[in-house]
């Protein structure tokens, strides 16, 4: 995602058009096997275009859509730059971490 090197104000996709367009690739696409979907939606949008723009971000409140959003960011980002990728996840309950380790 940082070989993106035209910013939406010159025309190219920006960071975030790759980032959409990468996640419609590998999991919005029939083609593709994912039994997974991603829903765009205009708070997932937001959240994710901010999370392109800033190197750290804190993202609302409980309930409000940030775990699949993020979880997605994270997933994409290692996938790209799996030595350069760091994820910190928390949470107040137990279960969201162990289900991004993938551990019960």
């Amino acid at each position: 995602m940082s070989a993106c090197r035209h910013a939406e104000h010159e025309g190219g996709l920006g960071a975030f058009g790759h980032f959409k367009n990468y996640v419609d690739l590998l999991w919005n696409n029939p083609d593709s096997g994912s039994q997974k979907r991603f829903v765009w939606n205009p708070w997932a949008n937001r959240m994710l275009r901010k999370a392109f723009d800033n190197q750290e971000l804190g993202a609302g409140p409980t309930s409000a859509g940030k775990s699949d959003p993020f979880a997605l960011y994270a997933a994409a980002m290692y996938f790209n730059r799996p030595t350069h990728t760091l994820v910190f996840v928390m949470s107040t309950t137990s279960r969201v971490p162990n289900a991004v380790s993938g551990k019960r």
